[in-house]
């Protein structure tokens, strides 16, 4: 009887040990730490978004001239900026404005938060992320810091230079989209100029080198010139024939076939000088006047397209500027909710609680094994 009073003493004393060691003893640690050593944290909050700035997104002709490769997309630069709240590029930028290392040591000796002063940015940068904590909502488009430090003011200091390198690196994005794509359309316009100046000059050369205005117009009034001659002749031709019938040795037959003759030599000049095939003929010519029309013709059509381009992206470039849009402006907290000291404990405690059960079921079937 004795010895099973001992034995379940035993067994109860095992199981409180080790409870009083795994759980007990970290639990009464954080609280001692989170109660005693841990300084109180301000949490200053701002929420922004990008609103507005679709310089190329909502117009298919520019983006569709440039292959829609530069239109920002602010989604992306929603999260560029999420991004550059973290880095060691805003603590560098912040630190060029507020003594943050020195805020950062205002830590009442903390050895969890405590760190050397003369770490390089690179290294600080785990004590920068601690007080610096970005949310992005990506149905929203809203994003939600919240800046924690030591003391209020240093917290909403720290926020308002944040949104204000915010701001710089939004109007740096849209600036640089809008010079990218100005530059773009303008250096088309330019070319399309450039190849409209070079077709009209190619024209004025052919016409003063050829002497004549427009060989096709040409063409035409020497068409009507040949069926007139060619008329004549027929007239002519009809003429000599019922003076032949009606008096064959008539003196006038010799006048009328001198006429025919004279006829049909303006008609021979008009095609060797209009409608010859040699080189420098009027049909070599007219080939190449057709083809320079058809060169200024697509210049022109180039060059109106893209002055169309050139002004709806100075309209949209005016009009559309890309904003950070700040509304939730940072402001100095006044009491402090970080660390949340129960919550902390609370987790601790559970945590320590799971690994005391699983080390519990380990040893029971270790001795049951």
């Amino acid at each position: 009887m004795a010895d099973q009073m001992v034995l379940k003493k035993r067994s109860f004393l095992g199981p409180f040990l080790g409870l009083l060691l795994i759980v007990g003893v970290p639990t009464a640690a954080a609280i001692y730490y989170y109660y005693t050593i841990a300084v109180d944290r301000y949490v200053s909050e701002f929420r922004y978004s990008v609103r507005g700035g679709a310089i190329m997104q909502n117009n298919g002709d520019i983006a569709g001239a440039i292959g829609g490769s530069a239109a920002l997309v602010f989604a992306a630069d929603s999260f560029v900026l999420e991004d550059y709240l973290v880095s060691v590029q805003a603590f560098e930028d912040i630190e060029k404005k507020l003594p943050l290392r020195e805020m950062l040591s205002r830590d009442g000796g903390d050895p969890v938060r405590n760190y050397d002063p003369d770490l390089p940015a690179e290294e600080i940068l785990r004590f920068w992320k601690r007080g610096v904590d970005v949310q992005f909502d990506a149905i929203t488009g809203i994003t939600t810091a919240r800046i924690s430090f030591y003391s209020p003011e240093d917290s909403r200091a720290v926020s308002e230079a944040l949104v204000a390198e915010l701001q710089g690196i939004v109007n740096g994005l849209t600036r640089e989209a809008r010079d990218d794509m100005l530059e773009y359309v303008n250096s088309e316009y330019a070319l399309a100029e450039t190849e409209l100046n070079r077709a009209r000059v190619a024209i004025e050369d052919f016409r003063r080198e050829n002497r004549t205005f427009s060989p096709d117009e040409e063409l035409t009034i020497d068409s009507g010139i040949i069926s007139e001659l060619r008329g004549e002749i027929n007239a002519k031709e009809v003429e000599l024939a019922t003076t032949r019938q009606q008096a064959r040795n008539s003196p006038s037959i010799s006048l009328i076939q001198e006429e025919i003759a004279s006829l049909n030599r303006q008609l021979a000049g008009v095609y060797e000088a209009r409608v010859g095939s040699g080189e420098g003929g009027f049909a070599t010519n007219l080939s190449q006047f057709e083809e320079l029309q058809s060169q200024y013709q697509f210049a022109r059509d180039t060059y109106i397209q893209t002055l169309n381009l050139r002004q709806q992206a100075q309209a949209n470039a005016t009009l559309n500027q890309a904003q950070l849009v700040v509304f939730v402006e940072p402001r100095t907290p006044t009491k402090s909710i970080d660390p949340n000291r129960p919550w902390e404990v609370a987790l601790i405690m559970v945590f320590a609680f799971l690994v005391w059960v699983i080390v519990r079921v380990f040893m029971a079937s270790l001795a049951t094994g």
